[in-house]
C-alpha cells in the first residue's frame, strides 16, 4: 500500500470515528423506568412440595432484591379442580407491621387452576421491598397427593 493510500484511508477512518456517536448502555437491563432506574429480568423458581389429598401447602419465597418489581407467576404440576392464593407477607423479623410474615396484600383469591401448568402474566407490576415474602398457597381439591412447584417473574431495579 502506498504512502497516500494509507494516509486516505487513516483520514476515512478518523471521519468515520468523529461522525458515529457512541451510547454507553448496560447490556442486560430489560427496561429504563421514567425516573432513569434500570429493570433486570430475574426469573426465580420455587422448589416443589408434595401436597396430601384435600390438604394445603404453601410455596414460599423471600425477595432477595432491594426493590423488586413482580409481574408474572407459574405453577407446574397443578391439578384441574385445585384453588391457589397469591399472597404478600411481610419480612421474617416484620420489619412492616411487627409481625413476621404478615400478609401485606392478596393479589389471588381462590385462583382456579388448570391442569399441569398455570401461567398468568400481570397487566401492570407490583412493587416488593427485599425480605418481603411471596406466598403461593395452594390447596389439593383432588383425592391423592400432588407435587407442585412455581416459578416467578421478577424484575430487580437499580439505581444506574
Amino acid at each position: 500500500m502506498s504512502e497516500l493510500q494509507k494516509g486516505s484511508k487513516a483520514s476515512s477512518l478518523n471521519k468515520i470515528s468523529q461522525s458515529v456517536a457512541v451510547h454507553a448502555s448496560n447490556p442486560f437491563a430489560d427496561k429504563s423506568l421514567p425516573d432513569g432506574r434500570k429493570l433486570y429480568l430475574r426469573e426465580h423458581g420455587i422448589s416443589s412440595i408434595t401436597i396430601g389429598a384435600s390438604q394445603t401447602g404453601s410455596l414460599v419465597f423471600e425477595i432477595p432484591y432491594i426493590s423488586t418489581k413482580i409481574n408474572g407467576a407459574m405453577i407446574v404440576g397443578c391439578k384441574m379442580g385445585d384453588t391457589v392464593n397469591f399472597k404478600v407477607l411481610d419480612t421474617s423479623d416484620g420489619d412492616i407491621t411487627g409481625v413476621p410474615m404478615y400478609p401485606l396484600n392478596q393479589f389471588g383469591y381462590n385462583v382456579n387452576m388448570t391442569n399441569d401448568t398455570y401461567y398468568k402474566r400481570y397487566a401492570y407490576d407490583a412493587d416488593l421491598s427485599q425480605g418481603m415474602h411471596i406466598c403461593i398457597e395452594y390447596t389439593n381439591n383432588g383425592n391423592s397427593e400432588i407435587t407442585v412447584a412455581a416459578n416467578l417473574e421478577l424484575h430487580e431495579v437499580k439505581d444506574l
